[in-house]
């Protein structure tokens, strides 16, 4: 089945070598906030990084550019993102809270992990994450993430394209 209208599925899109060093740091960072914060999404967000994850990040931020053909449009450094068992993502949209928002990035870090789909719901389409893969698609198109599963944490890093720069 081919994906919806818009999405884009970019294979292998670091190297391997960095995919694996950046699982490995985002298993093991002591970086990651406590899971009892108020703000359901604080525990789920690693956005200061140093070392080896920070240089990955840069080297896909760039290649973001590089795929837009427009450094404006990616505003800031990627943000790593978890998963663990139990937590999904409801029916939304990228741009329903910041308008500025053209297109969304998810790069699977992993792939070990048990539910965690992306769904494009008004596509009744199920997208099974790969481990290197990056998804691009328009920030104004409903999609949902299944709960992951018992067992391992579902990492991605996350990316938006935005309309200015800030």
């Amino acid at each position: 089945m081919n994906l919806p209208t818009g999405v884009f599925e970019y294979n292998n899109f670091i190297d391997e070598e960095d995919r694996k060093l950046l699982l490995e740091y985002v298993k093991f960072s002591d970086k990651w906030p406590n899971k009892n914060k108020i703000d359901f999404w604080e525990d789920k967000r690693l956005e200061i990084v140093d070392g080896v994850a920070e240089k990955i990040l840069l080297k896909i931020r760039k290649k973001l550019i590089d795929l837009l053909k427009e450094e404006k449009l990616i505003s800031n450094t990627p943000v790593i993102h978890r998963m663990y068992s139990g937590v999904g993502m409801g029916e939304h949209t990228d741009n329903q809270d910041i308008e500025e928002n053209i297109y969304g990035f998810v790069y699977y870090i992993n792939d070990d992990f048990n539910g965690g789909e992306l769904v494009y719901t008004e596509y009744d389409y199920v997208y099974k994450p790969k481990a290197g893969t990056l998804i691009m698609h328009p920030c104004s198109i409903k999609h949902m993430v299944k709960d992951v599963l018992d067992g391992p944490t579902r990492y991605t890093v996350l990316a938006f394209g935005k309309t200015k720069d800030y």
